[in-house]
């Protein structure tokens, strides 16, 4: 709870004074309301930052109360329930009176520290600060005997940063610090936009079969010969889509086949930016875009060879938003390895920051680099601090380092 400097009579001056009050010579002029104003955002800052200071240095010594103070709590509540239910009570009690001191702390904090309230003003809102109870606490519930009451005590005196510590963690751990985490949210995402393309890819071969569009005409021979050159260096899973078609032209089946021809394309594409493709290669290449293009072409033709251009649109639309939005997820070669078990989460998250779904998709998915961001704001606090030990400890609670 901040000091009251006001109503201090032995106060003096010290490194801890605030920085607003000048207690080694009061006829020295006090900074303006301005002055005070421009200053107030660096020293909540600095207080801010001490606090921080002060939380990472004694984060050991926290750690080590919990090993002692949770088994005792389970203890004293299977042992003597009343004594932690009593206990419990004291400290909301507690919380209560700090509750309703709170907006007088803040003036305080205003006019001790930031020089923003007048002292005429503050000492006024002081004179209705709730006094200490802890006495009448006491006498009502008793005073904590056992560490395990007095964890009770704290508890219900803490509940409501329990609740918002325990929030923030639910907030930030699923979101993205743990590897295994930031692959399941990457997963799941991908898994979100197939879902809502093929939603919006079934309304239109809806409404292309009421206008009476609902096969693909291609030219049998061309997709054949093509095919009998792809079969020779493709596995039947790959090009299973494609024979499908040819047995059922219509357009979902062309859209699937039409999309896995561009994926064993761009499979090629990837190799070529690191070695020279081969002759052989280059034939592939040519047959598989030659395929892709033929199929693509001739979808959303009538029975007269006529294009329905406002049905075409739409698909070029959906398209497009499936290239950039399922395309980076579905036809990940590390994500699909990564569902088949071929590799673990570190794996994956470090190939996807580093590769071409980083340069494509990291901006929306900020998850994949904020256990860095932090690992490194962390270290620079505990360095800055001399708590490098509480800062990686806390930087591997955090992170689940020990999934």
């Amino acid at each position: 709870m901040p000091r009251d400097f006001l109503n201090d009579d032995n106060q003096t001056p010290t490194e801890e004074a605030p920085a607003g009050r000048d207690f080694l010579n009061d006829d020295v002029p006090k900074e303006s309301l301005g002055q005070a104003a421009l200053a107030a955002p660096f020293r909540v800052g600095e207080d801010m930052y001490k606090g921080l200071f002060h939380f990472l240095q004694n984060m050991p010594q926290y750690f080590q109360g919990a090993k002692t103070g949770i088994p005792a709590a389970y203890q004293t509540a299977t042992q003597h329930p009343a004594q932690a239910g009593k206990q419990a009570l004291a400290g909301f009690a507690e919380l209560g009176q700090n509750a309703f001191n709170l907006p007088h702390d803040l003036v305080n904090y205003a006019s001790q520290r930031l020089n923003l309230v007048p002292e005429d003003i503050n000492k006024k809102v002081q004179m209705g600060r709730m006094p200490d109870s802890e006495a009448q606490i006491n006498a009502t519930f008793g005073a904590p005997q056992t560490p395990g009451e007095e964890a009770f005590r704290w508890g219900g005196r803490n509940i409501d940063n329990v609740l918002a510590a325990g929030g923030i963690a639910k907030a930030l751990n699923p979101m993205a610090l743990t590897n295994k985490n930031v692959a399941k949210s990457i997963i799941a995402e991908g898994d979100k936009q197939v879902v809502a393309h093929n939603k919006v890819y079934d309304k239109l071969w809806k409404d292309a079969d009421n206008a009476g569009i609902n096969q693909v005409p291609v030219d049998q021979k061309l997709v054949t010969d093509n095919m009998d050159l792809i079969k020779k260096y493709k596995t039947p899973r790959e090009y299973k889509s494609v024979d499908k078609f040819m047995s059922d032209p219509t357009l979902a089946n062309a859209q699937t086949a039409q999309s896995d021809l561009g994926n064993m394309k761009r499979m090629l594409e990837e190799r070529s930016r690191t070695s020279s493709l081969t002759g052989e290669e280059k034939n592939l290449y040519d047959a598989l875009s030659e395929t892709q293009n033929h199929i693509e072409g001739n979808m959303f033709k009538d029975q007269a060879g006529l294009t329905n251009q406002r049905l075409k649109d739409r698909y070029d639309k959906i398209s497009r938003s499936y290239r950039d939005n399922v395309v980076p997820y579905k036809y990940n070669a590390d994500i699909q390895a990564y569902k088949n078990k071929e590799l673990v989460a570190r794996q994956l998250v470090g190939r996807l920051k580093e590769g071409e779904f980083g340069a494509k998709k990291g901006a929306e998915h900020p998850e994949l680099y904020r256990s860095d961001a932090l690992k490194k704001a962390l270290i620079g606090i505990g360095v800055g601090s001399g708590a490098l030990g509480g800062g990686m400890t806390m930087y591997k609670y955090l992170t689940g380092k020990n999934e």
